[in-house]
């Protein structure tokens, strides 16, 4: 992933600027997010291919490479709704990919756990400097991933996926900085490996914490009207609604002829 590191970082910054574009009610803001996500797909299936070309795969490579297939697909996904295309089976595809991702997810923490059980950092010790602020790393991927799977089915709790997410995330890096103590050189080497787990583990785990991190902090600010949702349309919010409020009260008439005067308006504004 290093490879990828600065194209990563890059398409994450442009992922932000379209949101924020969005959210201040610009129509090409979603087309940036789109843009970002084709980055995304691009980079994930360059990445899988060219671990694939490599002789004599492991068995967690080959989980990183099915990994990188399922973030290509949920890229895809998503840069078709941002670009507002869409087609019936997308959420179940979608649903399907990330359950996949929870299971390798699972699959890597349970490994990773076993290592490190069995092979404790520094001379003599448990490991639990470690492996405590790893545990609640993964349990923040493993939530982001539950955000991003059941948050469409049960909107209700998707406040409360995102909320769980965040704090879990928040702890384990609090939890890793008050671990990291200088001390005896074991002190310092299972230090810095909590550190080295957090960047590596599990697999592509800090693309799904920041993908998470972010989609969970704008869904929280849009629920709490501290900032507006993403603006898919072309006309304000409450546009749509006055219109349709306009055909019930007044007639269709009316409804039609509000639409035309704001067009209009936009028209004369468009000159100036």
């Amino acid at each position: 992933m290093k490879k990828y590191n600065t194209l990563y970082y890059f398409l994450f910054v442009l992922l932000i600027l379209g949101a924020y574009a969005s959210m201040a009610q610009y129509s090409y803001g979603l087309k940036i997010c789109g843009i970002a996500c084709l980055g995304f797909m691009g980079a994930f299936l360059v990445e899988a291919i060219r671990e694939l070309q490599r002789p004599g795969l492991s068995g967690q490579s080959k989980l990183n490479v099915l990994s990188l297939f399922i973030f290509a697909g949920v890229s895809f996904i998503y840069m078709l709704r941002n670009f507002s295309f869409d087609f019936p089976l997308s959420g179940i595809i979608m649903a399907c990919l990330l359950t996949i991702l929870l299971v390798t997810t699972i699959l890597r923490v349970i490994a990773r756990v076993r290592e490190s059980a069995a092979h404790p950092p520094g001379s003599g010790k448990a490991g639990w400097k470690t492996l405590s602020p790893s545990i609640l790393y993964y349990a923040a991927s493993i939530v982001f991933i539950l955000f991003l799977l059941l948050g469409p089915i049960f909107p209700a709790y998707e406040n409360t996926f995102a909320t769980t997410g965040i704090v879990l995330l928040g702890l384990s890096f609090v939890l890793a900085v008050v671990l990291r103590r200088p001390g005896t050189p074991a002190d310092e080497e299972e230090s810095s490996g909590t550190w080295d787990y957090a960047r590596l583990l599990p697999g592509k785990s800090v693309l799904v914490v920041v993908t998470g991190l972010l989609l969970g902090v704008l869904n929280l600010l849009g629920s709490h009207r501290i900032y507006p949702p993403l603006y898919r349309g072309t006309t304000p919010d409450g546009y749509e609604h006055l219109v349709s409020q306009g055909a019930v009260e007044s007639g269709a008439l009316k409804a039609q002829e509000f639409k035309e005067q704001y067009e209009k308006f936009i028209e004369r504004q468009g000159k100036r």
